[in-house]
């Protein structure tokens, strides 16, 4: 892999991923282009590299600003200005304590501003949080 399509320098070189049929990378940096090719390996040699594949990873979603929130008899809404291209899971726990939140609702981002809403919400306290992704 490398950040230039002459590959005269690389960010990873002759990694071996063993007999899989996806492998996975972390750590590069948004918005740089990085390219890469692949070999096949078996008991009669390597292949020669593919094509070139060019990828560019996107930034990752703002994180939500929550607007507007309402308690209304057993509904509670809030709002979120969103982005294009990222999912907004409205989350909820009874307790602070612990590590499980429950996922009620999941809305695309459109660009513009949604709105989330519990309707099992009852007059005890309950925490919410919004993920983008």
């Amino acid at each position: 892999m490398s950040t230039n399509n002459t590959f005269s320098t690389y960010v990873i070189s002759n990694y071996n991923a063993g007999n899989v049929l996806s492998v996975s990378f972390t750590g590069f940096s948004p918005g740089t282009t990085y390219y890469y090719q692949v070999r096949a390996y078996n008991g009669s040699g390597t292949s020669g590299n593919s094509g070139s594949i060019r990828v560019t990873p996107g930034n990752p979603p703002a994180s939500p600003t929550i607007r507007s929130p309402k308690l209304a008899g057993t509904t509670f809404t809030l709002s979120v200005p969103t982005q294009i291209g990222f999912n907004y899971t409205l989350e909820y726990k009874n307790s602070f304590a612990g590590a499980n939140w429950t996922s009620l609702q999941t809305i695309g981002g459109t660009g513009g501003t949604i709105t989330l809403t519990d309707t099992t919400a009852t007059n005890a306290m309950r925490f919410y949080r919004v993920l983008a992704r």
